[in-house]
């Protein structure tokens, strides 16, 4: 199929975010407890030690462009306002689904350098989709040390919710851990409790493997999101400047 003619504003944005949230899962899921230890996802041999959480690292990245790029394509003012709704829209799908991996790259792409200045494109954005965006923001705010989306994932696991936790919080923390926290004792024994911390960390993340969503997949959707085309970082600053040059009024844009 040529990418080059799919609409994706086309498409329920409901239906969006459940075909990226099954198609995210199915990576999630092979997800092997091994491949959190030793950082082994930022070493050298990452591709082999730790395969599937380098496909979300990267597909994390292709999306983020992908977002950027579908709003950027747009070269009227008001249909960048529409797909930038769109997106809002879409998040809070995922947040719905508990996606919160794709959720919380929804907002990195919105919050991107080449998304963000677009002033007078967010100006002109819905009060109520704005506040909305904004209570996004807030939930995987990183105060409290993500308190809050801590507590949504705590919330998911009890009401027995699937889930896709956002890894990269849970890289940090294992990181973190990993850099702050001796492997041994000073008796020369291995460190119990920075092993039982962070055997905590990782089965936060695993145990919603066995939670798989009750949706219908659209192969032609799975296939479109396989590939998420888009234009690189570099790419997309330059065509922002165009859609909105610097010093540019809103007049100049209509």
């Amino acid at each position: 199929m040529n990418w080059k003619y799919f609409k994706i504003f086309e498409i329920d944005p409901e239906e969006v975010a459940r075909q990226i949230t099954l198609y995210e899962f199915e990576t999630f899921i092979q997800l092997e407890f091994t491949e959190f230890l030793n950082q082994s996802w930022n070493k050298r041999n990452r591709t082999s030690q730790s395969p599937n959480i380098r496909k979300m690292i990267e597909r994390y990245t292709k999306y983020t462009n992908w977002v950027c790029t579908q709003i950027l394509q747009t070269e009227k003012l008001e249909q960048r306002i529409k797909s930038v709704t769109y997106f809002i829209q879409l998040a809070e799908h995922f947040k719905k689904l508990n996606n919160f991996n794709s959720f919380m790259a929804t907002l990195t792409s919105l919050h991107s350098s080449s998304v963000l200045r677009l002033k007078h494109t967010f100006a002109q954005v819905s009060e109520e989709n704005t506040q909305k965006l904004e209570s996004f923001y807030q939930l995987m705010s990183g105060i409290g040390a993500y308190k809050i989306y801590r507590e949504a994932l705590k919330s998911a696991f009890l009401k027995g919710q699937s889930c896709i936790p956002f890894i990269g919080i849970h890289l940090t923390d294992l990181t973190f851990l990993d850099e702050s926290k001796s492997d041994y004792e000073q008796n020369g024994e291995i460190s119990e409790s920075k092993l039982e911390t962070m055997i905590t960390v990782i089965s936060n993340i695993l145990k919603f493997q066995t939670r798989p969503y009750s949706l219908i997949t659209v192969p032609q959707l799975q296939d479109y999101f396989k590939e998420f085309p888009g234009l690189n970082n570099e790419q997309l600053y330059e065509i922002s400047l165009q859609r909105e040059p610097i010093d540019a009024s809103i007049e100049d844009l209509l």
